[in-house]
Formats: structure tokens, C-alpha cells, sequence
């Protein structure tokens, strides 16, 4: 993603280059485009993109693209909008003045590519319903803020594990389990409830890093294996000598079956060759 957004930045400066190009010149050839209000739209539209496009790079890694751009994120949406509602001096729509008299499409070709980052982010499960009127910031909702303090304490737990910094890192395994646990298991949660790629980008991202620490930087995930298989042979240990017994137990007494059944068959063949032998 980070790639992408470099690209990004280097396609919107040549973008605004060409925004800039039109605000400058619109007044000097076309007459019909001749609108301070219409200009000053176009110009405003041009600085939010870049604000945008800057926010989004800026925090690319780790992944805070909802959270910290949606005041740009809105200011840009609020540009467009004034530009498909508002009109000049004239009364003609600055719509018609700027988007139908740019044959490459240029403004809704930047405010499309935005729309669509936002929108495959999807930087809208992140708050509360968006403001009608782009202008009121919305508030994270419950999940994402239950999310990021688990995810807050989950870290610090990490930072602050005494030695981690010294290499002991199985300590930190051993004090941040239950936090790491929790953490995991409410994000599955959210990704129960929803497809993988309908989950806040931010959050995605967070849990995926959280994870990469946990398993690869602290190796805790095979910690946590060797620890399973070393109870599983404890247990195994403490329980052979009762399996070896009933085993033992249940050989003895079939073996006592099959010495048993050839006697009783001796006693009554005896038993009937002496009442043959009493009535001759």
C-alpha cells in the first residue's frame, strides 16, 4: 500500500499541476469560465486532495489512514460537493463550468481515486454513521474503541515486560498472554461478524503487526506450543503406570478365562464316565 501511495502523491502533484493550470488560464481564454466562486471552488478542491494524499502517505505504515485523515478525508468530500451544487456569479453551475469543460476529467478522476481508497480501506466501520453534511467528525464506535485500548495495552504490556529489552523475551510471553489472548480473540470476533476484507483498515492492520510482534519478534507462539507438548507428556507420564495396570489386569484375566474353561470341560466329562460306569 505504501508503494501505491507514493505513486499516488507523485500522480496528484501532477494533478494539481494541471488543476492549477486551469484556475490560472480559465479567466484568460474561455469568457464562460470566468467565475471567482467557481475558481476559488476548484482551488480549495486542489488543496484538500493534496492534504489528503499527504495524510494517507503519512500514515501508511502503521496503517492510521482512517483514524488520522478523516477531517481531510471530509474536507475533500465537502470541496466536491460545493463544486456539483454551487454556482458562479452568473447563476451557471460551477459543475457545469469546471467538470463539463474538463475533457480528461481531471477533478473527478482525483476525487474518484480518493473515494475509492476510503472506500477499500473501509474507513467507514471504523466510526459512528458519517455526517450528512461532511462538516461534524465522527466518533470511533464502540468497537474499534474497545479494540484499540486492548490493542494499547496489549503493547505497552510488551514495552514494559522488565529484560525484554535485555532479550528475556519469555517473560513478555508469560505477563501479556491473557492481554494477547483477549486481544485476538475480540478481533475474531470482528472478523467473525463480518468478510476479512470489510474489517477497518486500521484495525487490520494493528491486529496483523500485533500478531507479527507476538509470533516472530517474541517467537511466544512456539513458547506457547512447547509448553502444551510438555503438560501433554507430564500428563501422559503420571497416567502410564494406571494404563499399564489395567492393561496388565485385563491380559491376567483372559488368560485366567482360558485356563479356567478347559477344567470345567475335564469335570464333566469325569463326572460323565462315573455314571456310566455306576449303571454297568
Amino acid at each position: 500500500i505504501l508503494e501505491v501511495l507514493l505513486f499516488t502523491m507523485w500522480l496528484l502533484n501532477a494533478v494539481n499541476a494541471l488543476l492549477l493550470i486551469i484556475v490560472l488560464t480559465s479567466g484568460l481564454g474561455d469568457s464562460t469560465f470566468h467565475s471567482e466562486n467557481c475558481q476559488r471552488l476548484l482551488t480549495k478542491f486542489s488543496s484538500e486532495s493534496t492534504n489528503f494524499t499527504r495524510c494517507s502517505i503519512l500514515n501508511a505504515r502503521p496503517i492510521r489512514l482512517c483514524g488520522h485523515c478523516i477531517s481531510d478525508y471530509l474536507r475533500v468530500k465537502q470541496a466536491f460537493q460545493d463544486i456539483l451544487t454551487d454556482t458562479s456569479e452568473s447563476g451557471t453551475p460551477c459543475r457545469e463550468l469546471i467538470l463539463e469543460t474538463d475533457r480528461l476529467q481531471i477533478v473527478e478522476i482525483t476525487y474518484g481515486f480518493m473515494e475509492n481508497l476510503w472506500s477499500k480501506s473501509s474507513c467507514e466501520r471504523c466510526f459512528e454513521a458519517l455526517s450528512t453534511n461532511n462538516t461534524e467528525v465522527p466518533f470511533f464506535n464502540n468497537v474499534t474503541v474497545t479494540f484499540f485500548n486492548l490493542h494499547e495495552e496489549t503493547m505497552n504490556c510488551i514495552k514494559n515486560s522488565s529484560n525484554f529489552t535485555m532479550g528475556n523475551k519469555s517473560e513478555a510471553c508469560e505477563r501479556c498472554n491473557n492481554l494477547y489472548r483477549e486481544l485476538n480473540s475480540f478481533y475474531n470476533d470482528i472478523e467473525g461478524s463480518i468478510h476479512e476484507s470489510n474489517v477497518c483498515m486500521d484495525i487490520f492492520d494493528a491486529m496483523n503487526l500485533t500478531r507479527a510482534t507476538w509470533s516472530k519478534n517474541l517467537n511466544c507462539i512456539n513458547q506457547h506450543v512447547t509448553f502444551i507438548y510438555a503438560h501433554l507428556i507430564s500428563g501422559l507420564t503420571l497416567f502410564l503406570p494406571a494404563i499399564f495396570y489395567l492393561v496388565s489386569k485385563l491380559v491376567v484375566d483372559k488368560q485366567k478365562t482360558k485356563i479356567i474353561t478347559p477344567k470345567r470341560h475335564q469335570r464333566r466329562r469325569s463326572g460323565s464316565r462315573s455314571f456310566h460306569e455306576i449303571e454297568s
